[in-house]
């Protein structure tokens, strides 16, 4: 684990120790919480934002096979050899 040391205001300080006491926590645990959700927070939303960015890339694509059209086939494909 790597130390970082962080510079916080006296108010900072006062409010980050009285947190810790009133949750029984220490305030280096209440740091690691906020930093990890801060963490998680921010490949959430760049997690939405790339599949926000790939919808509909494959919209106006004539070189590839209509997919409604390719589960038609495999859809018909499935029911012949269950018929058999």
């Amino acid at each position: 684990m790597i130390e970082t040391p962080i510079s916080l205001t006296e108010k900072e300080s006062e409010s980050l120790q009285f947190l810790a006491r009133q949750m029984g926590k220490t305030p280096n645990e209440l740091i690691k919480e906020a930093v990890a959700k801060l963490l998680n927070q921010f490949d959430e939303e760049t997690l939405r934002k790339n599949r926000m960015a790939a919808a509909g890339i494959w919209r106006d694509r004539d070189d590839i096979p209509d997919l409604r059209e390719m589960r038609g086939s495999a859809e018909r494909f499935h029911l012949r050899e269950e018929q058999k």
